[in-house]
């Protein structure tokens, strides 16, 4: 009877008392995480600003690479296009000059006319100039340096190559009324270096004549440089976040900071730092195609010299190194700035959760009376179904946890035998049972898609049939175990003899294998077959039966397409197999590539 009485007054009490406790120690607990997470949220700061700064240095680089690349690649295809539209423009010259004074002025004159019109156009500094000719190799027109040719037969001239450049350009202006001609040669008459040159020619049908221009590919390359380098002097050079080029060979092509060490080579420059800077950016792009640098670099807004943190790469196809960066004082600058924010709001919402929790304190005082009351009318009624409840209810959980525990068992069970036949199938249905690489049927569904891969990508596809040369006669004189093991080894040296993981080496049939090949020249398919060739040949197994030599050997056919749907696949296997014969039939020991 006491123990029941003191309960209950427990249980009067006992909220009025617990229940501002918990809200006060939970109110404790939780401004204590708050506090934390704080602290946690400042370092985060720092390491997401750095991190940002980093991240965004990187992406602007990689951007500016890319437009580099792009730019480069095109330079060919812009210098063609310029040279074109210039005898373009100077055909148009000379037929409206005909046009207007065909009827009027004799044919000396309108040719005399066209040349002292056409003279005048030159550029690049003179280096690109508009020259004539008959279709019998007569000059009409020469540049200032060959003058002395004019009205002289130019057709046994040479490039520096020994390339007849005037005949071949009458013979393309009278089949196909003009085009490109790449030939060698020096920009003037007493220089020793030769320079690449593409000239575009153009039949000029009135008089039998034609017309052409020509610009040396250097000259485009330093044109397309300049070009990429006034544009990157645009992008995003915002305060301290720009754009910087160095050049592999020790000097710097673009510095916003330093304009006049533009092109000087770092033996040359005045300042200690900017020597020390450079030549750790080109040290570090030696080993690494990109990287974090960190170096001591002038601030231009502070003008003091500070550490500096920049992102550099190597252009692809290039000698330049490019790079961006920020100084570490500058971000430490921004963190602080954001910390201040920071502590102002924590100081705000502090106060207002210590206010909220008195709050709630003296709201929970009036509560826990309330609930006293209530706990103690129904205690007494509901302790006894309360009890009994929770007894069915473990039973139950019991009983279901077990089950559950069963089935998951099952479902494991299951899962893992269906993957172990999934498995088994799988390399069954693919791989030859004896060599362990592709099968027949694998290659036929690879070749299926490889093939339909070329056509839409435009891309080469190369076949090699292979077959072992008397593989049947050693068969039949060392026994059928030895020709299973010389199976297996010629399939494991064909595998380990591709190079990509795109290549694709099959058992054929018997003695016969098949390599599939995307994307290699015909000069390439013919390395990778005479490597085939090489390395089986090394394997030095000894076949005293071959007619073909003394060691167990294999002859090769090739078939090629360059994606362009001239061959269906059917008649691209056909040609690689009648190589084949061709080859075994020939000699065998060798490789024969099908040139239909």
């Amino acid at each position: 009877m006491f123990k029941n009485s003191y309960f209950l007054k427990f249980l009067s009490f006992g909220p009025l008392l617990f229940i501002p406790f918990m809200v006060g120690l939970l109110s404790f607990f939780y401004i204590q995480m708050y506090n934390k997470s704080f602290d946690l949220s400042l370092k985060e700061l720092e390491k997401d600003m750095y991190e940002m700064e980093m991240s965004t240095s990187k992406d602007k680089i990689s951007s500016v690479s890319d437009l580099i690349v792009y730019q480069k690649s095109i330079t060919q295809e812009k210098l063609k296009s310029r040279v074109k539209e210039r005898v373009d423009v100077a055909y148009d010259v000379a037929n409206n000059i005909y046009s207007k004074y065909k009827d009027i002025k004799s044919k000396q004159e309108i040719q005399n006319i066209t040349i002292a019109s056409l003279e005048t156009l030159a550029w690049n500094n003179g280096e690109s100039y508009i020259f004539m000719l008959d279709f019998d190799g007569f000059y009409k027109l020469a540049p200032k340096h060959l003058k002395h040719l004019e009205g002289t037969c130019a057709i046994n001239i040479q490039d520096a190559t020994g390339k007849y450049t005037v005949k071949e350009e009458i013979e393309l202006c009278e089949k196909d009324g003009g085009g490109f001609i790449w030939s060698t040669n020096p920009k003037s008459p007493d220089s020793a270096e030769h320079y690449t040159y593409i000239e575009y020619v153009k039949a000029f049908n009135h008089y039998n004549w034609y017309l052409g221009s020509g610009e040396y590919l250097d000259s485009a390359i330093k044109r397309t440089d300049e070009e990429l380098i006034q544009t990157i002097a645009k992008i995003n050079n915002i305060g301290n976040r720009y754009i910087f080029i160095v050049h592999k060979d020790e000097y710097i092509l673009f510095q916003k900071e330093i304009p006049d060490h533009i092109s000087k080579n770092i033996s040359d420059f005045e300042k200690k730092y900017t020597r020390k800077a450079i030549a750790k950016i080109i040290m570090i792009m030696k080993e690494n195609n990109s990287d974090f640098v960190s170096y001591n670099w002038v601030n231009l807004q502070t003008e003091t010299i500070e550490e500096k943190l920049s992102y550099v790469m190597n252009v692809p196809g290039t000698d330049w190194i490019i790079g961006t960066g920020f100084y570490l004082k500058d971000i430490e600058q921004e963190i602080a700035l954001k910390k201040s924010d920071m502590y102002r709001i924590y100081y705000e919402k502090s106060k207002k959760v210590i206010y909220f929790a008195v709050l709630i304190m003296i709201v929970t005082l009036f509560i826990s009376y309330y609930v006293s009351a209530k706990i103690k009318q129904s205690f007494s009624r509901y302790e006894r179904r309360i009890i009994l409840k929770n007894l069915e209810l473990e039973e139950l959980n019991e009983e279901l946890e077990e089950k559950v525990k069963d089935r998951t068992r099952e479902l494991h069970k299951s899962e893992y035998d269906l993957k172990i036949k999934n498995d088994i199938l799988e390399k069954l249905s693919r791989r030859d049972g004896l060599t362990d690489i592709a099968n027949r049927r694998y290659f036929d569904e690879s070749f299926e898609i490889k093939y339909k891969e070329s056509l839409r990508e435009q891309t080469s596809l190369v076949i090699i049939m292979i077959d072992i040369d008397c593989f049947k006669e050693y068969n039949d004189h060392y026994g059928h175990a030895e020709g299973d093991n010389v199976l297996k080894k010629v399939a494991k040296t064909l595998l380990h003899e591709l190079k990509r993981p795109s290549d694709m080496v099959a058992r054929y049939g018997g003695e016969e294998f098949v390599l599939l090949l995307k994307g290699v020249d015909i000069k390439g398919a013919k390395q990778v077959a005479d490597s085939l060739l090489k390395a089986v040949t090394d394997l030095n197994i000894p076949h005293d039966y071959s007619i073909a030599t003394n060691v167990v050997s294999i002859s090769v056919g090739v078939s090629y397409t360059d994606g362009d749907g001239s061959i269906d696949k059917e008649a691209l296997l056909k040609e690689a197999d009648d190589a084949l014969y061709e080859a075994k039939n020939s000699g065998r020991n060798k490789v024969v590539i099908n040139n239909t």
